[in-house]
């Protein structure tokens, strides 16, 4: 008799099941990026400095789309099927555009809030915004490299449920410690931090601005937050000791980003026009 269970520890079902919900990522992430980007190529006289930054961030979330389908093959067929070198490629890929969606989400979001402010100067605030496209794909680059084989701080392998491959969170080595502390702190924990001190700080912004960098807390949380937990609760207990189902759920979330950023923040309106802070509603 069969095995119930399939490669990665997964029933047949659940990979398959995971293929089709990729897929339809896939399409749905795809097709709202695409919009998006027409969106913006179509739109004139806005602020050229945010308009950069939101085609930053609508490519970041079309690569994730691109990458929906890829792995959703892998999880028809219970297994990973483009080697060590597929591995490799899609793990850097992965990373490198995953970290360019968060940081220009962010990026997005504070250059609105400062502009926004009363009495901001939005050109001096746009030009102290001007190099922030190249730190954040240059600093992206460095993250999704360091782990590759020719530098090896960290290694790319094949995820637990054995069909998506990302960072080894069961690696114990010092560098990879130095490196985990580094990423999850730049990469995600401190956007995370700087977006909340923002919205903690409203008195001369209007409400929409404080709304935005809320709204993008809980998303960030939300698509990426899994992949924080069963990276520290890895490093903490060990390998084998986390659920291959919870390794399973983080890239189905992660992968919502496209789709979900398109109808948050997608309008190309909703954040360039800021309307009323707290101190014009006291008048």
């Amino acid at each position: 008799m069969a095995s119930p269970k399939g490669n990665g520890g997964l029933t047949p079902f659940e990979h398959q099941a995971m293929g089709v919900v990729l897929s339809i990522e896939g399409v749905l992430g795809i097709t709202a990026s695409i919009y998006i980007l027409i969106s913006l190529f179509n739109s004139k006289g806005r602020d050229p400095t945010q308009k950069s930054i939101r085609t930053s961030l609508a490519l970041g979330d079309l690569a994730i789309g691109i990458m929906s389908p890829v792995v959703a093959v892998s999880s028809f067929s219970e297994e990973w099927v483009y080697g060590s070198s597929g591995c490799q490629t899609y793990g850097f890929v992965a990373n490198f555009f995953g970290l360019i969606s968060i940081w220009s989400l962010v990026a997005m979001v504070l250059h609105h809030y400062q502009s926004s402010k009363i009495g901001a100067k939005r050109d001096d605030i746009s030009s102290r915004y001007s190099m922030t496209i190249a730190l954040i794909w240059g600093g992206a680059f460095f993250w999704s490299a360091t782990p590759l084989p020719f530098i090896g701080v960290g290694r790319y392998v094949v995820e637990p449920f054995g069909t998506g491959c990302l960072l080894d969170f069961a690696d114990r080595s010092p560098s990879y410690f130095i490196y985990l502390v580094g990423f999850s702190t730049l990469g995600l924990a401190f956007p995370i931090a700087l977006l909340i001190s923002r919205g903690l700080n409203y008195e001369k912004v209007p409400i929409e601005s404080v709304i935005a960098c809320w709204k993008a807390v809980l998303v960030l949380c939300f698509y990426w937050g899994c992949y924080g937990l069963v990276a520290i609760a890895t490093a903490l207990s060990g390998p084998g000791r986390v659920s291959v189902r919870l390794f399973a759920i983080a890239p189905l979330l992660a992968k919502t980003c496209p789709i979900v950023n398109a109808v948050i923040f997608g309008d190309t309106m909703s954040l360039d026009e800021p309307t009323t802070t707290k101190e014009q509603k006291k008048h």
